[in-house]
């Protein structure tokens, strides 16, 4: 049993901060719950004061663990089953060790050194023991959900007012600020007398943006399930936020510049926005860098004026990985428009707003034509011949909620060719390969296949893409190796399907 004489705490405010002292005997685990219990609540506690009239034994004890030692030593611990790992066994008496230490952070807190970021090292250890089975293993993946919750969530009652690394007149302060205010961040370390750390240059994991942007979406949706981001996930799957063949559970890795601008147009669309029926005038330098199942994504990104390049010359580097700042300024420009940056722009070169005098084109009987020749626009029931093989292709129709895709996977490219009048201009247009799909309800840029010998529009190959998905279960036989269709290759070292359709 502890000694549970009567002790008082007591608060000494100088210029270097805030110390604090205990007079009494307690246990160092106790006060370190209190101290943490004070540091979040924000309040001065009566309630363990000493009567001042007993002849008590005082004791001054200065109770200070480094939040910093404590890191290392949990980084530490992270190599050492890192290692394990790497001999095929991981000790119950290392995954224990771990779990302590993490669960020992909510004791170790000097109220002077708030400074680490701990979002780095809980991410190191779930990666750590992500594929490690096993009740110690669990235990491990608890004690990191606890931390999350208790250093991360939004439920933490003492405000963050400011934060020491983000200064104000940088180009991310306002969108930090405003998206703290509206809780879909929050401060890397606990707040001390309202002023916290944000660590704006920090990387941002997948499962840390799509659980900001869920929050946005969805206020409903709570911390929980078996990591502590997975009813974020879930809720993100279910509402068509993201599907799941787009990061193979893979959602500790950091969120790329392609896959934010995926996630965020995404998040417009569901938001109401509509795609962009303007072209940019300027090139993206570095376009050839962007994944293909990223192009469009991108260019509507910079369309609406949410994500800018990354250079003057309007460089994207897509590969590189997205800070916390720019995670939380897209979302800034999302949610207020009038914050985002003007993207010089012209109509789009077609005739698609006369779309609907072409209507009584496609109230026809189906014809035939030959491959790549010129042709009215098609229809379900029209005959391609195929140039590679003479062979004649009837057009099937797939229909979904979004309506009719023409030719899927079906080895023939229906498009090239299409005629097309223009009233502006008096002539007849004829589509080729990055032509503007202007007949569908979102306008893209038609693309090719070679494996598939396909032309498609945008949303033809998200169709595609649902459509063929191997399926989780299903692993390659090698590394890089192509279904069938040619729409996906495996990536052996990840362990999973990489689209590579149009």
């Amino acid at each position: 049993m502890h000694d549970t004489q009567d002790i008082s705490m007591e608060i000494h405010h100088g210029r270097k901060g805030t110390a604090w002292s205990f007079k009494g005997v307690i246990c160092k685990v106790l006060v370190g719950t209190v101290v943490l219990s004070s540091v979040l609540s924000g309040f001065t506690t009566n309630a363990i004061a000493a009567d001042e009239s007993k002849e008590a034994r005082v004791i001054s004890h200065q109770y200070s663990v480094s939040l910093n030692d404590a890191v290392a030593s949990i980084r530490n611990t992270i190599s050492r089953i890192e290692a394990e790992k790497a001999n095929g066994n991981v000790s119950d008496e290392m995954l224990s060790s771990l779990s302590d230490k993490i669960l020992d952070l909510d004791r170790t807190v000097t109220v002077n050194e708030l400074t680490v970021d701990i979002t780095d090292v809980l991410n190191s250890a779930e990666n750590a023991v992500k594929d490690v089975k096993g009740s110690e293993a669990d235990g491990v993946r608890s004690a990191i959900s606890t931390m999350k919750i208790l250093y991360l969530s939004n439920k933490v009652e003492n405000k963050t007012l400011s934060f020491s690394d983000v200064e104000p007149g940088t180009w991310y302060y306002e969108a930090v600020m405003k998206m703290t205010e509206m809780e879909l961040f929050s401060g890397t370390t606990v707040p001390v007398n309202g002023v916290g750390t944000f660590n704006p240059n920090g990387t941002m994991t997948r499962a840390e943006f799509i659980t900001t942007c869920v929050r946005y979406l969805d206020r409903n949706v709570e911390q929980g399930g078996e990591y502590w981001y997975s009813n974020f996930v879930d809720k993100a799957l279910e509402i068509g936020l993201i599907h799941d063949y787009d990061f193979s559970d893979d959602y500790n890795s950091p969120c790329t510049r392609e896959e934010m601008a995926y996630i965020v147009v995404n998040m417009a669309l569901m938001n109401g926005e509509k795609a962009s029926k303007l072209v940019g005038r300027l090139e993206i330098p570095d376009n050839f860098e962007i994944d293909s199942y990223y192009r469009w994504y991108v260019k509507q990104a910079m369309l609406f004026g949410i994500i800018a390049g990354t250079t003057e010359q309007h460089h994207f580097s897509a590969k590189s990985t997205m800070t916390r700042a720019q995670g939380a300024t897209v979302l800034y420009r999302l949610l207020f428009p009038e914050q985002r940056t003007p993207v010089a722009t012209e109509p789009i070169d077609t005739n698609y707003q006369y779309y609907n005098n072409y209507k009584a084109d496609l109230d026809r009987e189906p014809v035939t034509w030959v491959e790549g020749e010129r042709h009215p626009i098609p229809i379900a029931g029209d005959t391609v011949i195929r140039k590679s093989d003479g062979k004649p292709i009837r057009i099937d129709a797939t229909c979904d909620g979004k309506g009719e895709h023409l030719g899927l996977l079906q080895g023939v490219d229906i498009w090239s060719g299409t005629e097309r009048y223009i009233p502006q201009t008096g002539k007849t247009s004829v589509t080729s390969e990055g032509s503007a799909s202007w007949f569908k309800s979102e306008v893209s840029e038609f693309t090719f296949n070679e494996l598939r010998t396909e032309m498609h529009s945008h949303q033809d190959w998200v169709k595609i893409e649902e459509l063929s998905f191997p399926g989780r279960d299903k692993k390659g036989a090698y590394d890089g190796e192509i279904t069938p269709d040619g729409m996906w290759k495996w990536n052996q070292p990840n362990e999973r399907w990489e689209w590579i359709g149009g």
